[in-house]
């Protein structure tokens, strides 16, 4: 009898797709320091010119893997590996994002291809394929053996991430990741807008903020505009026990944020406080201002914390 191949684990017996030569890379923006410079009589934010627009679901997955990955180092270090990964969309090659846990002490992620060191296992994949993958929903293997991903180099090393991974979220220690596929699992990105990229942020905070409820229960819609116009539209829903958050528009939200995308950004990422933000008109604020205020505490936690460990 054959042996029985778990769901979430990859056989080295056939993984035998071996890429050809490697893909035209394509330079992105480089691991932010957080520098502000100026141009002309114009500030410029690396934090905030480095957000990826591109739309690709795999930059919000790679941000998750970032910072829980930083949290548990002892559990990370189990696996000492550098690995590129080439993502690609409808065929062609979108973006480059490396993980690696070998040339530091924790592991670094950066959206550019391996910088000073040869990758232990090149892969490339389509973004919906990585997201699926990640989540747990899609076996790597069959990708594999319907020739949807190609790999180069130690190919062991990808079976042993994914084992790794799909280990560390039954443990329970990445409890964003069903939010995360609620949010991302039937719906796209949408290309040109920061906003799409910095909600994950939210989601690992809020779930990991339960005096939330204490402090602005309810539903809270946020308005992301761009050029004066409406772009999008968030929903915090902190209601029931369950905090979310989500795509669309409520009518019954107890408050309502309208903001831009750039601001939007710049609110998660500490760099404008809520209050700041509605006394200077950079915010505009429908229904209960105090309710809205109470969610001050999900723009001032940091995403993540160094564990104790």
């Amino acid at each position: 009898m054959a042996p029985t191949v778990p769901e979430d684990t990859i056989d080295d017996t056939v993984i035998s797709t071996i890429m050809g030569e490697d893909d035209k890379q394509i330079m992105t923006a480089t691991e932010s320091e957080g520098s502000v410079v100026s141009s002309g009589t114009e500030t410029i934010d690396s934090d905030i010119e480095n957000i990826p627009t591109a739309g690709l679901k795999c930059d919000l997955l790679f941000n998750v893997f970032q910072n829980r990955a930083y949290e548990e180092p002892e559990f990370m270090r189990r696996l000492r590996v550098i690995l590129q990964f080439n993502v690609l969309k409808n065929g062609k090659q979108a973006c480059i994002w490396t993980a690696d846990n070998k040339s530091f002490a924790d592991v670094r992620c950066y959206r550019e291809p391996a910088q000073g060191v040869k990758p232990d296992c090149i892969v490339a994949m389509d973004d919906d394929d990585i997201f699926g993958v990640m989540l747990g929903k899609i076996n790597p293997q069959r990708l594999f053996m319907r020739g949807k991903i190609k790999v180069k180099g130690n190919v062991m090393l990808m079976q042993r991430l994914n084992t790794l991974w799909i280990e560390f979220q039954r443990l329970g220690k990445a409890p964003e990741i069903p939010l995360v596929a609620e949010v991302l699992l039937d719906h796209s990105l949408t290309p040109g807008l920061k906003s799409e990229f910095i909600i994950i942020e939210l989601i690992q905070r809020i779930i990991r903020i339960p005096s939330l409820f204490h402090t602005a229960p309810g539903i809270h819609q946020i308005i992301i505009t761009k050029d004066g116009k409406e772009v999008a539209y968030w929903l915090i829903s902190l209601v029931d026990g369950t905090p979310k958050i989500l795509r669309g528009q409520d009518p019954k939200a107890i408050s309502c944020m309208i903001i831009d995308d750039v601001d939007f950004a710049r609110l998660v990422l500490m760099k404008m406080r809520l209050n700041e933000g509605i006394a200077n008109g950079r915010i505009v604020v429908r229904g209960e201002k105090e309710k809205l205020l109470g969610l001050d505490k999900l723009f001032t936690t940091p995403t993540s914390v160094r564990s104790n460990l």
